[in-house]
């Protein structure tokens, strides 16, 4: 058993919070809390129920607050921050608890005996088994504090990245040349008729913009501009957008789309339509067959939730949505859904399009998350922020 985890966590004394039975072996509780403790430790860990309360923790965390064992069991997670940060804590907490794959970072500051206050921040995984969230492991440390260890995670991750950029690229030309040299060896032989000639510098024609399509996306993905955003007119903004939009999702597929007259959010023009292009595109390839694909943009109600993500107030975005009714992803994959690289298309592609939709997203300070079945359909939830009636329109 890890250090961490003390006698208190022992299959025997420990039960997961709001499940009156285990749902499996105590020894798999004991594996999956070693697990994610593991990875975030670096100090002071606490195991917390759904409702926020403390049910487990080191000896650290003790150390770390200036509290003893009876003092802290029990207690809940945001009444151990300054008065300021609790209500950033209990945000933190409901965000976690509406994605189950999530991991999510706080910043916080701890009282100290003296009056004086620690800045630490605060790492919240969850507790996940058969699907349901059982509680929260939650991870503080003092703010700055592994800094050298993050780094050099940082670095390892991002030559595994690299790595799989190269392998992603060479694969994706290697398809491209492979589809160029067939016809270019069909352009030597001197019985070519005019037609057979055309059509062979067609298919020439199409593998290099194929190739142009990926080089595109690895440099949008990985050269990322800030966006240039001014107050968009959605609804305007959409017509410009439509007929390109119609000739990519072709008449296979009935489009519909809504967008209220005066609903404008704060981003840019080009970059959204780069985000929308892709989000639809996907819904293209995932209807061979044709099917419905619909647009609608709304304004959320204060204090509105979601069943898909909790969302820090609502009422300040504008949700746009974007669903239709193909194959569905599976819960798999779903979780996967936006990590650069990652694709299930069975005829290929970069594995960017929705990466760079989720980056682009973020940028704008938005939020974009993916509701999904299997022979049920997808909807993609994009949050942009609202735009205040002074902004100057794009």
């Amino acid at each position: 058993m890890n250090s961490l985890l003390d006698d208190r966590l022992r299959p025997e004394t420990f039960r997961p919070p709001d499940l009156p039975t285990p749902v499996s072996p105590a020894q798999q509780w004991v594996v999956e809390l070693d697990r994610v403790v593991v990875e975030t430790a670096c100090g002071a860990t606490a195991v917390v129920d759904r409702a926020g309360r403390l049910r487990h923790h080191n000896a650290a965390l003790e150390k770390l607050l200036l509290r003893d064992t009876a003092a802290l069991t029990g207690s809940e997670l945001p009444d151990l921050v300054s008065v300021e940060d609790r209500e950033a804590v209990r945000a933190a907490v409901a965000r976690q608890l509406g994605e189950p794959h999530a991991r999510g970072h706080v910043a916080a500051r701890l009282p100290q005996g003296d009056g004086g206050f620690l800045p630490v921040e605060l790492t919240i995984m969850n507790i996940v088994f058969h699907g349901e969230i059982a509680g929260l492991v939650v991870h503080v440390r003092e703010a700055g504090q592994c800094q050298g260890a993050a780094e050099r995670r940082e670095r390892s991750e991002r030559l595994a990245s690299l790595g799989r950029l190269a392998a992603t690229v060479a694969h994706e030309f290697n398809n491209v040349l492979m589809g160029i040299q067939p016809f270019a060896e069909l352009l030597q032989k001197a019985e070519l008729t005019d037609a057979m000639r055309a059509k062979t510098a067609y298919h020439i024609g199409n593998s290099v913009r194929r190739g142009k399509r990926v080089a595109q996306d690895i440099l949008r993905y990985t050269q990322a501009t800030t966006p240039e955003a001014t107050r968009l007119d959605l609804a305007e903004w959409w017509q410009r957008l439509l007929p390109e939009v119609q000739a990519q999702t072709g008449y296979a597929i009935d489009l519909s789309w809504s967008f209220p007259a005066g609903l404008a959010v704060h981003g840019d023009a080009s970059q959204l339509a780069q985000v929308f292009t892709n989000l639809l595109n996907n819904a293209r390839d995932a209807m061979p067959r044709g099917g419905s694909l619909t647009v609608t943009a709304r304004e959320p109600s204060e204090g509105e939730t979601f069943p898909f993500a909790a969302v820090d107030r609502p009422e300040s975005f504008v949700l746009v949505t974007v669903a239709d009714s193909g194959s569905g992803i599976a819960p798999d994959v779903l979780t996967f859904i936006f990590e650069p690289l990652f694709t299930t298309k069975p005829s290929g592609g970069t594995g960017l399009g929705l990466a760079v939709a989720h980056q682009v997203v973020e940028r704008h300070g938005g939020h974009i998350f993916v509701e999904s079945e299997p022979g049920e359909g997808t909807a993609f939830h994009v949050f942009l922020p609202r735009a205040t009636a002074v902004e100057r329109t794009s």
